[in-house]
């Protein structure tokens, strides 16, 4: 689904549904890169070094990679259909 048609909460609510569904409450790496659009995960780090991503992400303790809260992932969508 593109960010701009974000358009409504029923929207929202219906995509967080469906993405809590597929990933639960967390989002890893790969799935957050991919979500977001990017091409590759390297692209997707490099970004996340660089303070650009829009989501705040964070490590877990005895786990790989990182991840990110995917309510936090549906608030950039809705932020970016705002602006475009």
């Amino acid at each position: 689904m593109q960010p701009h048609a974000l358009n409504g909460s029923n929207t929202a609510d219906a995509l967080l549904a469906q993405i809590f569904k597929d990933h639960g409450p967390l989002l890893a790496r790969d799935a957050l890169a991919r979500l977001m659009g990017f091409s590759n995960t390297k692209a997707f780090d490099q970004a996340r070094r660089r303070g650009a991503l829009g989501v705040k992400t964070f490590k877990i303790e005895g786990r790989k990679g990182v991840y990110a809260l995917t309510s936090d992932y549906i608030a950039w969508l809705e932020r970016r259909g705002q602006h475009g």
